[in-house]
């Protein structure tokens, strides 16, 4: 089953990655992909890691994606985040026995990944039928809410928080990726509801980072198209520059409405804690982004293994640095204030983060990056970085081929990665963000190498893997479009 070019699609298919990702998927593989996708909701809706869901969900998910994996047709590409994440699995698993730490929240952890995998496999199958995505939004949320719900109560664990730890973080990034696929074929209300839809629930869920990272990547792609339409000859240097403009006009607005209380008592607490960590917002937007700062050049020497020792003197830190609470069981540090968030404790006289010392652990901190700072030194921070350049080359590739709809896709994608390597911890899928942020550009790259050279497009329109679709709204591309839905 083909997808059938549209009318006027006299050019060659693309042979670049967007060109795999477009084609070699049929629907049994696609069911199988959503089935996959809707057995990974549970672990992130398991509110304890001994939840009989979560090692369950895990094996299902991963038995379901091995059809993905060995299937040549599948595009190489999503063979490439499949052995990432056998690879990431194994050296969980290596970690959790040298850490000494239960197997189950081990994967507990490393099934983040997974989402990540499935939200690229879902996005072939968008790209491979794409006159059929209303029905895989119904399919992925009628499974999401099936599988969430066996993970909810398996074992009768309940979760407080069902968007912030089961629906949201896997959701709300497809939904931005449907967003960029409708904005690239004209449908921009439906991209524009999309991205209000999601930014409305975030809100009303309490202005998560999920909302941020979506919100950073609807900007762009608007701030992009404006920069089009006013005709700037680097476009992508006037959004870089929209965007720093944004950031620093937003912050201290969210500031003041927060500060004034207009947005409820938690995000007034949140913006005092933030604002009053030396360092200002930059550094107290996560406080344990600043104690990373703090505690890592007491460490006499870094790079010390999994085990790091934890220095006499850091007590002295945390005096100094008024980081007060220290618990060497980790299951026992509890909020003050609220059970929910067991890493914050405040009291009427001083708002601090509490940092988890575990003698048999080492020092364990909220950020993948500075995380892997202390165990294995400084240096730690060059692949980081070069994942983050490689980033940014895919998001001006995107954009030169897909405009506006490349940026929103390929922005969402930087914008999860440096949030989840800066202010989420080791666990996070960070890695896999980064083998897939590696794997898109170089998969590109090597693809443009194998092809001989194609024909230009001419200007305005975008290549989908046979789907020819202009830039602008055009007559034309409206009646092809319903030539081809009528068909």
């Amino acid at each position: 089953m083909r997808a059938e070019a549209r009318p006027g699609a006299g050019a060659a298919a693309d042979a670049t990655l967007f060109s795999w990702l477009s084609g070699g998927l049929p629907w049994w593989k696609a069911l199988l992909v959503v089935g996959a996708f809707a057995c990974m909701i549970p672990p992130w809706a398991a509110r304890m890691p001994s939840n009989a869901g979560l090692t369950m969900a895990t094996l299902v998910g991963l038995v379901l994606l091995i059809p993905v994996f060995v299937d040549r047709s599948t595009p190489r590409v999503v063979h490439v985040m499949a052995l990432a994440l056998l690879l990431w699995l194994a050296l969980s698993i290596a970690t959790a026995s040298v850490n000494g730490s239960d197997l189950r929240w081990s994967i507990f952890h490393s099934v983040r990944p997974l989402i990540v995998v499935a939200d690229l496999a879902f996005l072939v199958w968008l790209l491979r039928v794409p006159r059929r995505w209303p029905l895989a939004i119904v399919a992925v949320l009628l499974g999401s809410c099936i599988a969430g719900t066996i993970g909810l109560y398996s074992y009768t664990v309940g979760q407080p928080d069902l968007w912030r730890f089961a629906f949201g973080p896997s959701l709300s990034p497809l939904i931005v990726v449907v967003a960029a696929i409708q904005w690239h074929r004209g449908r921009r209300a439906w991209a524009l509801a999309l991205l209000v839809l999601i930014v409305s629930v975030n809100v009303a869920a309490g202005l998560r980072s999920v909302l941020l990272q979506c919100a950073v990547a609807a900007a762009a792609a608007l701030v992009f198209g404006i920069a089009q339409r006013l005709r700037f000859r680097w476009p992508l240097i006037a959004t870089s520059l929209g965007m720093v403009l944004i950031v620093l006009s937003v912050i201290p607005v969210y500031g003041a409405v927060a500060e004034s209380g207009a947005l409820g008592r938690q995000q007034q607490e949140k913006w005092r804690l933030q604002s009053d960590v030396a360092g200002g917002i930059i550094l107290g937007g996560r406080p344990e982004f600043t104690l990373a700062l703090n505690v890592l050049p007491l460490v006499p020497v870094l790079g010390l293994g999994f085990d790091p020792t934890i220095p006499a003197n850091i007590a002295e830190a945390r005096d100094a640095r008024a980081i007060q609470h220290v618990m060497t069981d980790i299951d026992r540090v509890v909020s003050r204030t609220d059970p929910k968030y067991p890493s914050y404790v405040a009291d009427s006289s001083t708002k601090l983060l509490a940092y988890w010392a575990r003698p048999s652990h080492g020092i364990y901190l909220h950020s993948g990056v500075f995380q892997y700072w202390l165990w294995c030194g400084p240096l730690v921070v060059v692949p980081f970085a070069l994942v983050l350049m490689a980033g940014l080359m895919l998001v001006g590739r995107a954009s030169r081929r897909y405009g506006a709809a490349g940026v929103l896709g390929a922005s969402a994608l930087l914008t999860k990665f440096t949030w989840d390597t800066l202010f989420s911890p080791l666990g996070g899928g960070g890695l896999a963000l980064m083998a897939l942020i590696v794997a898109l550009l170089a998969a590109d790259t090597i693809a443009r190498k194998e092809q001989p050279a194609q024909q230009p497009a001419a200007d305005g329109d975008f290549h989908v893997g046979g789907l020819v679709s202009a830039s602008h709204g055009d007559g034309a591309r409206r009646g092809a479009d319903r030539a081809t839905e009528q068909s």
